[in-house]
Formats: structure tokens, sequence, C-alpha cells
């Protein structure tokens, strides 16, 4: 089962083979986010006719009330990550269960004659 984000990047590479070949694109696409971060940082202290002063990381300010509301999102999101985690491993070990309870009904079934 795909989900849209590995469609887009199929359509966009024409990948055949999905289930080989998403997972090295979606790699690539992450390696290219990576590298790209620095790009932008970089390019506020190169350009700076054309960005604002960087308000984090020196050069700037940031007005104390949107301090507060980025703390609060901040929080947020690292509860949802927390969230999303503790779902994930909760979901792995029923997944676990399941197997393990296939598998021993599979050892108990009684075998046909051959």
């Amino acid at each position: 089962m795909n989900a849209w984000p590995d469609r887009r990047i199929q359509e966009l590479f024409g990948i055949e083979h999905p289930i080989i070949q998403a997972p090295m694109a979606n790699a690539a696409l992450a390696v290219f986010g990576a590298l790209d971060v620095p790009l932008v940082y970089f390019s506020i202290w190169i350009f700076r006719t054309q960005h604002p002063q960087p308000v984090i990381g020196g050069g700037g300010s940031i007005d104390p009330r949107m301090l507060q509301v980025l703390l609060i999102n901040w929080l947020a999101f690292l509860c949802f990550a927390g969230l999303v985690c503790w779902s994930r491993y909760r979901l792995e070990i029923l997944r676990r269960e399941l197997e393990e309870t296939q598998a021993l009904e599979a050892l108990l079934e009684p075998r046909s004659p051959r």
C-alpha cells in the first residue's frame, strides 16, 4: 500500500517498481532537503539586500510574545511526535502479538494425512 507522497515521487521520477525504487528516491529527496538547509541559511548572510536579518542565530531579535508562541509550538510538535512514536510502537507490539498468535494456531491445527 503506497502513501500519496510515494506516488507523487514515482510519477516525478518515472519509477516502474515502487517497492524497490521508491525508498531510493525518498532517500535522495531527503538528502537534497538536508543539503538545502545550510544553503538557505547562508543565503540570508550573502544576499543581505533580498533577505531580512535572521531572527534566531544572531543578528536580530525576536519579540518576547513571538518567542512564547514559538516555544509553545515546539512543545506541541514534540508532544505530537512523541504520540506518533508511541502509537507506532504500540502498533508494532500488536502486530507481533498477532503474528505470534497466528503462528501458534498454525502449529496447533491438525495436519491432513497425505
